[in-house]
């Protein structure tokens, strides 16, 4: 069994000083998965950094997608 690696993505919002998990990038050993925050229940998730200013990496342009 191979361990899944995370490295999560963080957005600074310069404003209010706060940070919001963006997303999740993930390797099982074989397969690299990038995954937004838009499920989390966090009151600081990709939903929420949007409203604040923040924009989709161009290389991730769809929420819904992994």
């Amino acid at each position: 069994m191979t361990a899944i690696k995370s490295l999560l993505f963080v957005w600074k919002n310069h404003e209010n000083n706060f940070y919001y998990q963006i997303g999740t990038l993930s390797y099982d050993g074989e397969v690299y998965t990038f995954e937004y925050s838009h499920k989390s229940e966090s009151p600081r998730n990709v939903y929420e950094a949007l409203s604040k200013g923040y924009r989709l990496h161009p290389a991730f342009p769809d929420l819904e997608k992994t």
